[in-house]
């Protein structure tokens, strides 16, 4: 038996999955896969600050934003990562003005670090916060109630689970998920 592990963006890893490099994918949003798909995991998404502020201020605020890294987006010919997209989608429901950006940064944790310097707030998800960050965490949700989340789902092909190995794999996680 070989296996093999890579590691990668979810995009990255969906055209793998996709150009049959690998059997199985687990990736980090909501993407279009026509075959299985298994939910791992959700996690709530938060806006955070360093003091209580309104919401209803937000599009006067600063913003620092994690935004895809340039070269991925460019190979991949999209305009944002499937929790961006949901993000324009709660904020479109709620400001006619887009958000002030002030800071484009490559990942959740220099835009919690930036929001705890007092630089500005930021919308990522809530498993990348810890009690002793000591800011304040408000979960987002849709205005029909429904929770703002980000998913992690395992992708495979039906026909893969031929293989054993392949299918012990996707059994086991299933069963630790």
């Amino acid at each position: 038996v070989h296996v093999n592990v890579d590691t990668g963006f979810s995009t990255e890893m969906i055209d793998l999955l996709m150009e049959g490099e690998i059997d199985v994918a687990i990736v980090k949003g909501d993407y279009n896969w026509s075959d299985q798909t298994y939910l791992l995991n959700e996690e709530n998404i938060c806006l955070i600050s360093k003091n209580e502020i309104d919401l209803n201020e937000l599009p006067e605020l600063p913003m620092i934003n994690r935004k895809e890294p340039a070269v991925l987006m460019k190979y991949k010919n999209i305009s944002s990562s499937p929790l961006d997209k949901s993000i324009n989608i709660w904020w479109d429901e709620r400001y006619e003005q887009p958000p002030h950006i002030t800071m484009q940064v490559d990942s959740y944790e220099t835009c919690k670090e930036m929001v705890k310097k007092g630089l500005g707030y930021a919308i990522i998800p809530r498993v990348f916060i810890k009690e002793s960050d000591e800011l304040t965490c408000h979960d987002l949700s849709f205005k029909d109630g429904q929770e703002l989340k980000r998913r992690t789902w395992m992708l495979f092909r039906q026909s893969s689970l031929q293989l054993a190995t392949i299918s012990t794999f996707v059994n086991y996680i299933k069963k630790i998920f």
